[in-house]
């Protein structure tokens, strides 16, 4: 009686930690992104995490809605945690201003519907969602407590020097996981840009992990470097 007993609080537990997602249509503009939003039930005080994936100037105008799978996994060990995957396509990228006004209305959306209130946020941008990460540093409406880019390139969008020493982008705390192999971004063109940023930000605001064997793709970093993304999401909200 009594193992069953257990058996079964072990599954409750189990199934009570899969996050549920909702599919919203977000429009803005000219542009409506469909958007899922990974959460446990309806949290009173919810952490949001934003999702940018890559590939934001490609045909496939849904990516957001399966990009973020992975990431409301590994939030998944805090019920408040939610995790918000909105869409980019074609000339609707991260660095439009439709775009940019979808993770807000997003979040609006939430407030309204939760009857919450979400003042502060953590990004995370994968290859050429970084962009997305900056954009919403520099644009969005909601405070950031953190980021993270993995595999991402922020060579011609800004200099490391100026954005240093923004106000916004002192805000919170920024983290790149860069590899050595990636086949878009090679470490040689990526690595000074990062260990100048770093530098003027200070080891308290800014950290750089990078694994020699390292690949693009977020696989590679979830199959050999999961603990490096579990740690940045548990600290997500300090």
């Amino acid at each position: 009686m009594k193992l069953c007993a257990l058996i079964l609080c072990f599954q409750v537990a189990i199934f009570a930690a899969v996050p549920e997602v909702d599919t919203l249509r977000i429009p803005a503009g000219r542009f409506v992104s469909p958007t899922a939003v990974w959460h446990q039930g309806i949290p009173q005080k919810p952490k949001v995490i934003i999702w940018f994936h890559g590939g934001m100037q490609s045909t496939h105008c849904d990516k957001g809605l399966v990009g973020g799978t992975s990431l409301a996994t590994l939030a998944a060990f805090d019920p408040s945690m939610v995790v918000v995957s909105p869409s980019a396509c074609e000339s609707f990228h991260w660095l439009s201003g439709e775009v940019l006004q979808v993770m807000d209305a997003v979040l609006d959306s939430l407030e309204m519907r939760w009857k919450v209130k979400v003042t502060e946020v953590s990004l995370v941008g994968v290859s050429d969602g970084g962009l997305g990460v900056l954009e919403y540093t520099l644009q969005g409406k909601r405070s950031v407590t953190s980021r993270m880019l993995v595999s991402t390139n922020l060579t011609q969008a800004v200099d490391p020097r100026s954005l240093a020493t923004t106000a916004r982008a002192q805000m919170g705390f920024w983290l790149f996981v860069q590899g050595g192999a990636d086949r878009l971004y090679s470490s040689s063109t990526v690595l000074p840009w990062l260990d100048t940023f770093c530098q003027k930000m200070g080891s308290k605001r800014c950290e750089l992990k990078m694994d020699p064997r390292g690949e693009h793709d977020w696989s590679w970093w979830l199959q050999n470097r999961k603990a490096w993304l579990e740690g940045f999401v548990k600290k997500a909200f300090p």
